[in-house]
Order: structure tokens, then sequence, then C-alpha cells
């Protein structure tokens, strides 16, 4: 306890040290917690609003159809076999449903679209579209040609809630599919890939309308807990047997698990630099209080102190302030945190990048969870504590009297003194005191220099693979699909009509063949 008293003052009489040492502790610690729970957020936003909205936790196909999307793979409407799937443990709910694509032809223009036929009943006890409707309402019972529509495709087709729209499509047997809805909804789920493409018709209507009397495509499944996903599909699986494949929400969506595994990735180098940047600058400011403190620590062991007793002050000293950065960091952290886990980040500025990523709103909401507070403070404690131990280790081992006098020497140290002659110029004797004293602490010096050169080439690096990533990404979409440059009439890329097309082709293209810088056309 006596010690502890000793630390705890030594910690106070250099206020302006300390409160530096608390600040990269700290500000460290918050910063690590605000970078994970901006990506935890990030990826719980992409994962919860792609199944609650559209995919669901699991479903069931008949063998095949998740490869081909060929209806001729639609499995009898079996109420039996649907109750069985509700019976199995962890699932919530059940729904039937009919997925395919169509043609949907509006006042301003026709677009493909993905149908999705769902029994209104009992969809929104396992997906939650219908407290995306904006506009009109959401499809009941009794409904047979009504549908309601993504806000993004009615805007592009021109229709409204009340107007009539002709889906064209074709049936199971072949013959073409065609009928007309009335738009009785428009939905704004916030996700631009599921509002610009996807429009929902009763179950009955989609069976009429594809020929698929008695028949569905998938089961959807809602779960009571996600990560329970694996564990439930191999009961299914059990349940049903040979003819079924059952996919959780991983195998449904697997870009976008790759797309999180990258965001995970990105999170580990950015806490992983923080954490070595930290590190080095808590490392350096220690020693440099223990170094400034050598007559102090040679009157301790001049009047009996042991080595042992020196060693626990210093790295009291060290636990000290790693427990006030760790609650002052944690603290700052989860408030920053939890403030925008409620008023969330707007990005709607970065709308056309967000719809790279499926499943994210224009809006993100950090997420903080307990276990990654858990690593982050751990880690952040040891940091502040670990790097304490050399300088303690050497303190110990001084020479109380050299250490009492002040002259006491390091490795590396300056043998001598140097003098300096009045005849050098100022500019040069203030170069030769800066190298002297940089050369009387070598190690001192080193660990400073290094956590700068550290620091630099850290930031660097995560600079060059950012970089890299994104300029590869450019450069894959140029090669592989719309190359450097393309030439369009003027409307084309809003509405991809036919309607918009280049007549006088026979005389564009030999002009641009002249140009020299277009190597291929």
């Amino acid at each position: 306890m006596k010690l502890f008293k000793i630390a705890h003052r030594n910690l106070w009489r250099n206020k302006r040290r300390s409160i530096i040492t608390l600040s990269a502790i700290s500000i460290g610690l918050a910063a690590l917690i605000f970078v994970w729970g901006f990506v935890d957020g990030m990826n719980e936003q992409t994962i919860e609003n792609s199944t609650t909205y559209l995919t669901g936790h699991i479903k069931v196909h008949k063998k095949g159809f998740h490869d081909e999307k060929a209806l001729h793979l639609a499995a009898p409407y079996d109420s039996a076999l649907q109750a069985r799937i509700a019976e199995a443990d962890n699932v919530v709910s059940v729904t039937p449903r009919i997925e395919d694509k169509a043609m949907i032809s509006g006042n301003a223009e026709a677009r493909g679209t993905q149908v999705i036929g769902i029994d209104p009943e009992i969809e929104p006890r396992v997906t939650t579209i219908f407290k995306a409707i904006t506009q009109g309402r959401y499809l009941r019972a009794g409904d047979e040609n009504s549908l309601i529509i993504g806000d993004k495709l009615a805007e592009r087709t021109g229709l409204n809630v009340g107007d009539e729209a002709v889906l064209v499509s074709q049936a199971r047997d072949g013959s073409m599919a065609a009928d007309r809805f009335e738009v009785v909804g428009i939905f704004d789920s916030g996700i631009d890939m599921l509002d610009g493409s996807n429009i929902f018709i009763p179950i009955k209507a989609a069976q009429e309308f594809y020929s698929l009397w008695g028949q569905v495509t998938a089961w959807v499944l809602r779960i009571d807990e996600r990560h329970q996903a694996g564990a439930v599909k191999q009961n299914i699986e059990n349940i049903l047997g040979e003819g079924y494949e059952v996919l959780d929400w991983k195998q449904l969506m697997p870009e976008m698990v790759e797309m999180i595994r990258f965001h995970e990735v990105i999170s580990y180098v950015v806490l992983f630099i923080v954490a070595v940047v930290v590190t080095v600058g808590v490392a350096n400011t220690i020693l440099m209080a223990v170094m400034e403190r050598t007559r102090e620590f040679g009157i301790m062991l001049a009047l009996g102190t042991s080595q042992l007793q020196v060693i626990q002050i210093v790295l009291m000293e060290a636990v000290v302030l790693g427990v006030i950065g760790l609650v002052i960091g944690n603290l700052i952290g989860i408030a920053i945190t939890q403030y925008y886990a409620t008023a969330g980040i707007d990005l709607t500025q970065f709308t056309l990048a967000m719809e790279t990523m499926p499943g994210l709103s224009g809006s993100i909401f950090p997420l903080l969870r307990f276990d990654h507070l858990v690593i982050v403070s751990v880690v952040v404690f040891a940091i502040s504590v670990l790097p304490a131990f050399y300088p303690a280790w050497r303190v110990s081992r001084l020479q109380p009297v050299e250490a009492m006098r002040g002259s006491v020497r390091h490795r590396g140290d300056t043998k001598g003194t140097s003098t300096v002659t009045t005849t050098s110029s100022s500019s040069a004797i203030f170069w030769r005191i800066a190298f002297r004293s940089i050369r009387r602490n070598l190690r001192r010096s080193v660990l400073t220099a290094g956590a700068t050169a550290f620091g630099l080439a850290a930031f660097l690096f995560l600079y060059a693979f950012t970089d890299g990533f994104f300029e590869q990404m450019i450069d894959n979409s140029i090669d592989f699909s719309v190359a450097h440059v393309q030439v369009e009439p003027e409307g084309y890329d809003n509405e991809l009509s036919p309607k918009y097309f280049i007549s006088d082709s026979d005389r564009v293209i030999p002009e641009l063949k002249q140009n020299p810088l277009i190597c291929l056309l």
C-alpha cells in the first residue's frame, strides 16, 4: 500500500507528462472502440436489412433450384411439409414464395424486375417489407392482381399508386405469361438495390401468372437467433431428406459474406496500426519519465529500497495510468459510438458507393459489442503496462552513487565532453548541441524516432492498401466490363431505353478511329 501511494504521488508531480500519457491511452482506446463499432454496425445493418426485408434466414428449395432458377424445379405446395418445417427447433415462422423474373411496363418505360409472390398473411411474420410502405398500402389476403413496388423502380417506370402495370414473362410450360396488375403500394426500404428491382404480388396471382398452380419455388424461414442458422439448416435437412436443398443466409448471399470479411480485415489492420502507435507512444513517454528521475531513484536505492520495490513502483505508475486511461477511453468511446448508434452517420452523399454493398441504407448506425469492448480494453491496458517493464528493469540496476551525481552513462553515450568554439556560427552551435543531446541517450532517441517512423510507415501502408484495392476494382471494371470510354446518345445512361440510339454510326466510328489516343474500338 505504501508503494502504491508513492507511485500515485509520483504520477501527479508532473501533471503535464501524465496527462499526455493518459491522452495517448484514452484517445487511442476511444478511437479503437468507435472504428470497431462502425464496422460492426455496417456489417450488422447489411445482414439484418438483407435478411429481414427480403431473403429470410433460411430458404428451402427443391433440389437444384438455387443454381438453375428454373420454374420446372418448383415444389408442390405441401402444407404438411410446411408444418413440419415450422415445428423445428428455433424456427419462428415459415412462408411460401414464388420468385422469378419478369418485364414490368409502366407509364414511362419497361424495366426488368424480380417478381416475388407472397402470402400476404404469413409473409409479415418472416420479413418486414410491410414496414417500408410509404404510399398506398400493403398486400391483403383478398387481393388478386395487385402489386407493391419499390420507389426507385416506380420512378423509373412512371408508376404511382392506382396505376396499372403490365407484367410479361415466360410461364413454367414455356408459354407467354402476361397480365395486368394494379399498383396498391410503394415501399422504400432505403436500399436502392432492393427498391430498384423488386415487386411483390399475391402468391395466388403468381401461381396463375407463371402456370404454377399448387406449387411454390421456396419456403422462407425466420429463426429466433441468426447465429444458429447453421445448426437449424442441418436440422431441416434431416427432416426433409434428399429431395430438397436447404440454404442459410450465408449461402444465399455469398457476395455479402465476402464483403463483410473484407470489412473485418480492414478493421483488424486499422486496429493493429493504432495499437502499435499507442504502444510506442506510451513506451516513449514512460521511458523519458523514468530517465528524468534517475537521481530520485538513486536516492531511493541508497536509502535501502530494493530493486524489486523500484520495479514495482514504476509498474504501479503504469498500471494506474492504464486503469485511468481505460476508464476515460471507454467513457469517451462508448459515448461517441452510442450517440451515433442512435443518430446514425449520414452517408447519403455516397449513394452510388452504397449501392455496391447490398443491404446498406443511407445511414450507418455503429454497434457496440461487449466482447469487442473487452478485447480492445484488454489490449490497450496491456500495451499501456507492458512497455514499462524495460525502463523499470533498467532503473532497478542503477548504481546509487552515480545516479545521485547524475553521471549515469548508458551504452552508446558520448565519452568525454565536446567543446564548442566561438569561431563556429550560431546555427552550427545549435545543430551540434542538438546532435549531442540526441546521442546522450540513444535508446530514448531511437525509440522516439522509431515511433514516428513506424506511425508514418503504418499509415502509408494503410493508404497504399486502400488505394491499391480501389485501383484494382477500377481496373477490373474497366477491363472486364465498361472500358475506358463509352459513347452513348444523350439520355441513354439514365433510362437505358432502346429509343436512344446512334443513328449516324457510319460517320462516328471512322472519326473515332482517327483519334491517336484510342488504341482499340
